[in-house]
């Protein structure tokens, strides 16, 4: 499951064409993220296994999905992308040259303080986090022979939302070359 909003972008943007077939569930609540994971853990529960990628605030909207750790009889691996706030925004033109001129972290980015392991040990729910590359696959392994999981991926948003505008760059100069 890809939660709004750079998840599913993402996906539609980046992923391979060529590569195999995939069911992909997203959904759009009224704010956006709205229920995110208590839709996972209640389609986890119907398809027996499920990861749902998704941001920090998509998480923290939702975070009363974490009761769902007593009762969830599928299984789940949130791989949670934490960026510190909305990194969607760090794509949109919004952020102004003279910082003094509008508040973009508070208004726009509002990253939070929230501990997302420590809200998921409240709840029951084990939790490991990857800082490098190197450290996702054994991560998303452990993640994946858990019933229910935090993998929770460190990453800056801004040099996320760079790469990004980079991919796209490249992209767009392939379909416009000879």
């Amino acid at each position: 499951m890809l939660a709004n909003s750079s998840p599913v972008r993402d996906w539609e943007s980046f992923a391979d064409p060529a590569a195999p077939g995939r069911v992909i569930h997203s959904f759009r609540g009224v704010s956006g993220i709205d229920g995110t994971l208590s839709i996972a853990c209640g389609l986890a529960e119907v398809m027996g296994r499920l990861v749902l990628v998704c941001g920090d605030l998509a998480l923290l909207h939702d975070s009363n999905g974490w009761l769902w750790s007593s009762q969830l009889q599928g299984r789940l691996l949130v791989v949670l992308i934490d960026n510190q706030g909305g990194g969607i925004f760090e794509q949109l033109p919004i952020r102004p040259r003279d910082p003094a001129s509008l508040d973009f972290e508070r208004l726009f980015a509002m990253p939070q303080r929230v501990d997302p392991c420590a809200l998921a040990a409240a709840h029951g729910v084990p939790s490991r986090e990857a800082r490098r590359k190197s450290e996702l696959e054994p991560a998303l392994r452990w993640g994946l022979a858990q019933p229910l999981a935090l993998l929770r991926v460190v990453s800056d948003r801004q040099a996320d939302a760079a790469m990004r505008r980079q991919l796209r760059t490249m992209a767009a100069a392939l379909i416009t070359s000879p």
